[in-house]
């Protein structure tokens, strides 16, 4: 079960490492949200998941996901990791849909 210190603050228009601009929230589930943005240097939108920060490491989602997606980066059949990060709130991936 999901235990969050508290709700990640993100808003629409927020700019994610000065590349990436929160267009609008696509949905949610029980441990987090995800967001499109559009990359503003090639204008390509790609979606952002978020995970707010939690109470107990054994709840971090995202970090897993991160390491799966880092280490099959070569195949064709998984999306195009581009950013993942950290803010005072939550962490985020940030990958290419197709």
């Amino acid at each position: 079960m999901c235990s969050p210190l508290g709700p990640p603050k993100i808003s629409i228009g927020d700019k994610i490492k000065d590349q990436f601009l929160v267009k609008k929230k696509l949905g949610e589930g029980s441990c987090g949200m995800v967001y499109l943005v559009l990359n503003i240097k090639d204008t390509k939108r790609a979606a952002m998941k978020v995970e707010p920060l939690m109470k107990s490491k054994d709840d971090e989602i995202l970090k897993m996901e991160v390491y799966v997606l880092k280490k099959m980066q070569q195949s064709k059949h998984v999306c195009q990791l581009l950013a993942a990060g950290k803010t005072s709130s939550y962490k985020y991936t940030i990958i290419y849909h197709f």
